[in-house]
């Protein structure tokens, strides 16, 4: 009989979430409280964390409430390959830049500003 895998335990990370939502929206630059957005997607360097569960909170973007989950091209409307794909950045290479500065609030912003300032939405 196989033995069952276990998971590993999901990354949390509280205090960078919170810097996360202290960033402006990456995908049209709103400034005042974001959500910290979860890139569930799968890459071949970043596995998917499977069906219903949360990634590590190292794979969080900022977005704000309308484009993250309730205007009509949200994240959670539109899903996730279109999404990231019409915001026109690589969203595993985003979140893993901004997770090296995570130290560094002012850093994080001015790559967000980076990231929003090649939007093809504004």
């Amino acid at each position: 009989m196989d033995e069952l895998r276990q998971r590993t335990p999901r990354a949390e990370d509280a205090k960078y979430l919170k810097r996360i939502r202290a960033c402006p929206c990456i995908r049209c630059s709103f400034d005042r409280g974001c959500d910290a957005a979860h890139v569930r997607m799968g890459t071949p360097e970043k596995p998917n964390a499977g069906v219903g569960a949360k990634p590590d909170d190292m794979y969080t973007l900022p977005l704000c409430r309308s484009c993250h989950l309730t205007g009509a091209e949200s994240q959670h409307h539109v899903g996730e390959r279109k999404f990231w794909h019409d915001v026109g950045i690589d969203p595993i290479a985003t979140c893993r830049a901004l997770y090296k500065l995570r130290d560094n609030l002012d850093a994080m912003r001015a790559r967000v500003w980076a990231a929003v300032d090649r939007s093809p939405w504004l």
